[in-house]
């Protein structure tokens, strides 16, 4: 492989404090592009650099996520039917799940979804995620004992999730070879 020429682009998504000065933390994805020939044949290789400080995520919590969530009021899911075969398929359930709908969602905006670590890592999480999903049903069991119809709701209330994601690249003999 060998390099005929380079081509490089850099890409900033940053937000800033009401002084102008970006903060202090940022996440950063660092790529090479550029233009190579193989087999006498030029082929394109693009990628590009993206900044991502804290300040975006920040803004993304607090002014993008919670207004999301609250016009999936009535959002439709597609409809679901399945069949569950118990006891050895000595009995079996077909159900229906009809008009699957967000009814309502709602988030805390305070903590931001995504926080850039010291430690090379980001951290994922949401706090007081409140989301009442709402449905028709029927099911019917084969041999037909159990048979039902109505509507259903599915309420997860203050619910919070939280995960811790690092990286860690390593080189040398234990590294990935290319």
């Amino acid at each position: 492989m060998k390099f005929s020429s380079t081509l490089r682009a850099a890409c900033a998504l940053a937000f800033f404090s009401p002084e102008g000065v970006p903060t202090a933390q940022a996440l950063e994805t660092t790529l090479d592009s550029g233009f190579f020939e193989e087999n006498g044949a030029t082929k394109v290789y693009e990628t590009i650099e993206i900044f991502m400080f804290q300040s975006f995520f920040d803004n993304v919590s607090k002014n993008f996520i919670p207004p999301l969530l609250e016009g999936l009021d009535y959002f439709t899911l597609k409809n679901i039917t399945s069949t569950i075969d118990l006891f050895d398929d000595e009995l079996s359930f077909d159900f229906e799940l009809d008009g699957l709908k967000i009814k309502s969602a709602s988030i805390d905006p305070t903590p931001p979804i995504v926080t850039i670590t010291n430690e090379k890592g980001i951290v994922f999480a949401f706090n007081n995620l409140t989301m009442n999903i709402v449905s028709n049903y029927s099911y019917v069991s084969d041999p037909p004992i159990f048979a039902d119809i109505g509507e259903a709701s599915l309420l997860l209330s203050k619910t919070s999730l939280s995960t811790k994601i690092a990286s860690q690249l390593l080189t040398g003999p234990t590294g990935p070879e290319f």
